[in-house]
């Protein structure tokens, strides 16, 4: 022990010394960082406004404080070591701040993130003696840490200390941004506290993912107020040329209708939705119907530029059959204020199928309901589905039926429109060869059961037989 190099941390409130060293200056130690601050030749004690030299704290904080290091020239001599404190016999680590017992694997406090002594510390620098010695008749306990340094590097240890006590790290906040502290030697790079580690990392992570979801709230907010500007701007374009195309129709050089169309068409171009059509666009009616039809078409078809057609009734979210009042009431949400009477769209009817692909068709049901329908609803189509189901099997002994409920179940309808399209299949007939036994229709069966759902609907293999 004595061949190996020794550094002496004296821990406690210093004892009464008396030195026989007249060379030893007049000075303090700082009790939190130990460096050892000159006084004037004036002053023979610290006044309690005085600040340490290098860590800046006061006298009166570092003489309360339990750890202030003696001169070299009062470094006692040891008495037998007893353990260190901050090891536990089962492998723990306390912590030097608050005391908590941590896990040998741990590098920082799992309650408070303070460093923890590492093992390769403890390894390297093995603690010769923990010793408490009694100066002027045991007035004053001295607690005292000596490290040695059997392999070597003093040198290091004491520049990387001097370097540590030199960027005061413990008066600065832990940056969750960093992940790693500043040092001068990046071999001794400590990571960031509490980073993943214990009830202190959870926390962290919680703080970093509520400020990470701010800032990306913070930048939409940004982007919408960015487009609420941009689109202010083409809002007021397109009144502007509608304000001019006015001026223009009030005035004497009223231009042509084909040249209004072109100039109010082209607001599409500039990225504002399609106007909604109106009288005073078209020259006559059938104009005015084919382009209300087109107008309609898009809204139950989509529109062709799309990516992926989307209507009323084509998509993944379109119905096959929907009543024309609904029609009705949803077109004329989407055109706004220009609403038009049901009258003209009974009127434009005729010329939907031009403008829809696939072809959109109306359709009177039995108790006067109007309905839109596609090419899958078509009613021939729909009773030759219905017709595939009743067909029975070679095995089969009894006649397959259906209820109103197992159709509307089989083709997506709701039960009324269901029972309607079957009221209205039931006047309908395939045409089959004389002779044939393929059915050429439905019939019904109102004495059915109650339980089975009521009236069952059969083939017709009558129909067809000569009488």
């Amino acid at each position: 022990m004595r061949s190996s190099p020794k550094i002496t941390l004296s821990i406690g409130k210093p004892p009464t010394l008396v030195e026989a060293d007249s060379e030893v200056s007049a000075s303090w130690t700082c009790g939190v960082c130990g460096y050892v601050n000159a006084l004037s030749p004036t002053e023979g004690v610290p006044s309690p406004a005085a600040k340490c030299g290098l860590c800046g704290v006061g006298f009166s904080t570092s003489r309360s404080s339990s750890s202030l290091p003696t001169t070299r020239s009062g470094t006692p001599q040891p008495i037998p070591a007893i353990p260190a404190i901050n090891e536990d016999p089962d492998g723990g680590i306390a912590c030097p701040a608050c005391t908590f017992l941590n896990h040998a694997s741990l590098s920082h406090c799992e309650i408070c993130s303070t460093p923890l002594p590492s093992n390769r510390k403890r390894t390297v620098a093995s603690v010769a003696s923990t010793s408490a010695v009694q100066q002027n008749g045991g007035d004053v306990a001295l607690e005292v840490v000596r490290l040695s340094f059997r392999n070597g590097g003093v040198k290091e240890a004491y520049r990387r200390l001097k370097n540590v006590l030199g960027s005061k790290s413990w008066e600065r906040q832990v940056n969750p941004s960093n992940t790693s502290a500043d040092s001068t030697d990046g071999a001794m790079s400590t990571p960031r506290a509490g980073a993943g580690i214990g009830v202190d990392g959870i926390l962290q992570s919680m703080s970093l993912d509520a400020k990470s979801q701010d800032d990306d709230m913070q930048t939409a907010f940004k982007d919408l107020e960015v487009l609420m500007v941009r689109a202010g701007e083409m809002v007021r374009m397109a009144q502007s040329l509608n304000a001019k195309l006015t001026a223009q129709q009030q005035s004497s050089n009223t231009p042509s209708d084909e040249e209004t169309t072109l100039i109010r068409t082209s607001l599409v171009q500039l990225g504002l939705p399609a106007p909604a059509l109106t009288q005073d666009m078209v020259k006559d009616d059938r104009r005015y119907f084919d382009g209300l039809a087109k107008e309609l078409g898009g809204l139950l078809t989509g529109r062709p530029g799309d990516r992926e057609t989307q209507g009323l009734m084509v998509g993944r979210q379109g119905r096959g059959v929907i009543g024309l009042d609904e029609v009705w009431g949803l077109w004329m949400r989407a055109r706004g204020v220009s609403l038009l009477p049901p009258s003209t769209l009974i009127s434009i009817l005729p010329f939907l199928p031009q403008h829809t692909s696939p072809q959109i068709r109306p359709l009177t049901l039995p108790s006067s309901l109007m309905v839109l329908y596609s090419p899958y609803y078509a009613p021939l189509n729909l009773l030759s589905r219905i017709l595939a189901l009743l067909t029975p099997s070679p095995t089969s002994i009894q006649e397959p039926s259906l209820s109103v409920i197992d159709i509307s179940a089989h083709e997506g309808l709701p039960i009324g429109l269901a029972k309607e399209f079957i009221e209205q299949l039931e006047t309908t007939r395939v045409h089959v060869l004389p002779g044939s036994q393929e059915a050429s229709g439905l019939v019904r069966d109102d004495q059915a059961a109650q339980a089975d759902g009521g009236v069952r609907w059969y083939r017709d293999i009558i129909s067809g037989w000569p009488v």
